[in-house]
């Protein structure tokens, strides 16, 4: 379904919940294999002098950084193309009417109870993007454009944790250093 392919789109590009509500067909470049991030959909709260009220914007995401582009894999590519509908329609919903963020959550909690798998919060999904990027050897630089990030330190701050196997090969390669010095 349209919104399954919303997790997809999550791990397959690190987008946030905001981000992804506010995607319509026409930001998928089906030629150039690219998505285009313009816009976010937030629920906004209003304090009143009665009574606190809330309602959803669709903006322009939280920074200039935010606006984006992201490649897509043509297999991934593949696989929107068989959903495709109507570019004005947003991609979760396929229709001319967005999915909320707080619905779009609900609806993740409900996937992750139903393959009765361990809850945990859709931001996750980010961070396990940016986690397997970082695993896989992508550079820093890249991995926080992808992400929107305004500067590289916020990608290395929230995304950038060594295993302990990073930690012992770079220990490794200090001591190979000493080793060849020691052998001149």
């Amino acid at each position: 379904t349209s919104k399954n392919i919303g997790l997809l789109i999550s791990l397959y590009s690190g987008i946030r919940i905001g981000e992804l509500c506010a995607l319509q067909w026409k930001d998928v470049d089906f030629k150039n294999n690219k998505l285009t991030i313009s816009k976010t959909i937030q629920r906004i709260y209003i304090k009143d002098k009665d009574n606190n009220i809330s309602k959803i914007i669709v903006s322009t995401p939280k920074t200039k950084n935010a606006n984006r582009e992201i490649p897509i894999n043509k297999d991934f590519l593949e696989i929107l193309k068989k959903l495709k509908s109507e570019k004005d329609n947003y991609i979760l919903s396929n229709t001319s009417k967005y999915v909320e963020p707080r619905t779009y959550r609900k609806y993740f909690n409900k996937v992750l109870r139903e393959l009765k798998i361990k809850q945990f919060n859709f931001h996750s999904l980010r961070h396990t993007f940016a986690t397997n990027c970082i695993s896989l050897g992508c550079n820093y630089k890249t991995v926080s454009e992808l992400l929107g990030h305004a500067n590289v330190n916020i990608t290395l701050n929230l995304y950038v944790h060594p295993r302990y196997s990073q930690k012992k090969k770079c220990i490794d390669l200090i001591s190979k250093i000493f080793q060849e010095k020691a052998a001149k």
